[in-house]
C-alpha cells in the first residue's frame, strides 16, 4: 500500500496506489489468465485496486486462510505473499496498515483507499 495515495507511486518494479508487483501480475496470469503489467496501474485507482480483489480473492487464498480472510490477512499477504504472511515477515507492515487505518479509515466499506 503507498501510504501517500500516490496513483502514481513508483518502487522496485511495484506500481500505483497499491504497489502492484509482476509477482502479482505474473500470479494473476497464471490463475485467471490475465493480461496486465504494474505499469498499467500508474494513475489507475480501479484497475489497481480490481488486482488487488483479484488476488486476495483467488482459490489458493482461501485453501490457506478459510473463506473470510480478515483484512490484516489480506494486508500481510499483499505485502509478502501467503508464504512470507504464514512465517511472520509482515508484523510491521501490518503495525502500519493498522495506523493508517486508525487516521484514515482503511479497511472499511467507506474506504478512503478505494
Amino acid at each position: 500500500m503507498e501510504s501517500t495515495l500516490d496513483l502514481r507511486a513508483s518502487k522496485g518494479d511495484s506500481r500505483g496506489i497499491v504497489q502492484v508487483s509482476s509477482l502479482v501480475t505474473d500470479e494473476l496470469k497464471d490463475v485467471y489468465g490475465t493480461k496486465y503489467s504494474p505499469s498499467m496501474c500508474m494513475g489507475n485507482k480501479e484497475l489497481s485496486w480490481h488486482m488487488m480483489d483479484l488476488y486476495l480473492d483467488q482459490p489458493a487464498m482461501h485453501q490457506a486462510f478459510g473463506p473470510n480472510p480478515s483484512w490484516t490477512v489480506k494486508a500481510g499477504v499483499w505485502k509478502d505473499g501467503r508464504s512470507g504472511y504464514q512465517h511472520g515477515r509482515s508484523r510491521e507492515y501490518i503495525k502500519k496498515c493498522k495506523r493508517i487505518e486508525a487516521e484514515r479509515g482503511w479497511g472499511g466499506p467507506n474506504s478512503l483507499f478505494k
